[in-house]
């Protein structure tokens, strides 16, 4: 989504200004996330990645651990969001 030819990346400037934060939840290949943070730092946008674990039984129980991480800033940012999951 971020990356296609449609994708946010293509048209940052007008969907994401800097110093935005995009927090990746998806579970993506480590060297597939430093890539996007690398791509999104050249926009001077911050990435958190944020992988999901526990599964659809502890997701139903509304049990599901967030592990985050990313620079102090984004982390700073993403904070508010990030504690009200």
């Amino acid at each position: 989504v971020c990356f296609g030819v449609d994708g946010a990346n293509a048209n940052l400037g007008s969907l994401l200004r800097p110093g935005a934060v995009v927090v990746l939840c998806s579970t993506v290949n480590p060297r597939w996330a430093k890539q996007a943070k690398q791509r999104l730092e050249a926009q001077r946008i911050h990435l958190v990645d944020c992988p999901i674990s526990g599964g659809a039984v502890r997701a139903a129980k509304g049990e599901l651990t967030m592990m985050a991480s990313g620079d102090a800033q984004a982390l700073k940012a993403a904070k508010t969001i990030l504690d009200a999951c």
